[in-house]
């Protein structure tokens, strides 16, 4: 493991386990350690690295789902709770190029039943 990852864990430790003040506190500390190591030319890289770990836990807690009006929500959300999705904590997107139906997107599952993706199915097994 590269020395800033272990930084930017470290770093994304502080930021996640204590209040604003603390954090703030041993975020002075954490910088002052580098430093004093001879490591402050590793800061970039140990920002963009706990940039991606913050993002990647942000993006854990939220779910998509997308469908093309408005009239389409009730019917996507009883389709997804019937297959056991928690639609606790998601996000409605209006996208008009869906044509009906709907995406879910959450973590690493994604459902497709909208009518874009049927037509371009039935489309590939006629042309093909």
């Amino acid at each position: 493991m590269k020395l800033s990852t272990k930084y930017s864990d470290i770093l994304f430790q502080i930021a996640s386990s204590t209040t604003r003040d603390e954090a703030s506190k041993d975020t002075e500390t954490f910088l002052k350690l580098v430093k004093i190591r001879g490591h402050a030319k590793l800061l970039p890289n140990i920002l963009k690295e706990f940039e991606q770990k913050v993002a990647q836990s942000e993006k854990k807690s939220v779910s998509t789902l997308a469908v093309s009006k408005d009239a389409d929500v009730s019917e996507a959300k009883k389709t997804l709770e019937a297959d056991g999705n928690d639609l606790t904590e998601i996000e409605i997107v209006i996208d008009e190029r869906l044509i009906g139906g709907f995406q879910y997107k959450k973590d690493d599952l994604v459902i497709d039943s909208s009518y874009k993706k049927s037509l371009l199915n039935l489309y590939r097994k006629i042309t093909t």
